[in-house]
């Protein structure tokens, strides 16, 4: 049931985001590819690092908890990183973009592998 009301609000939010861009169509919207880019990384970060920990632990609240702070401190140390080596801000936001999609996806593969081996008789 969580995952339809979570399935729901995405196609509200994706339904207006289509409706602004039929309204006008000449008019580009500006600054939205980097906020998606940040989530979209963010979100495959937190499924790939749960994913992983759930196949290793035994307690899912545990997994998520430490997802979630896995991911926070990666963009932290990105951001941290990025300004103390005078890097530009798209370098950056690129950064904070591709680094935690890499370690989702390695952490959603090596989880599932985990998994497989765990489980296959």
């Amino acid at each position: 049931m969580p995952l339809i009301i979570l399935g729901g609000l995405w196609l509200v939010h994706v339904a207006i985001l289509m409706l602004a861009l039929s309204l006008d169509p000449q008019q580009h919207i500006k600054g939205y590819h980097e906020p998606l880019m940040i989530f979209s990384a963010a979100i495959l970060m937190m499924l790939g690092v749960g994913w992983l920990l759930s196949s290793f632990l035994s307690s899912p609240p545990i997994s998520a908890s430490v997802a979630i702070g896995a991911t926070m401190v990666s963009f932290l140390l990105i951001a941290h990183v990025g300004e103390r080596a005078d890097l530009p801000n798209p370098t950056i936001v690129l950064l904070m973009g591709t680094i935690p999609a890499a370690a989702g996806l390695c952490a959603l593969v090596a989880g599932s592998v985990h998994y497989l081996w765990r489980v296959a008789p």
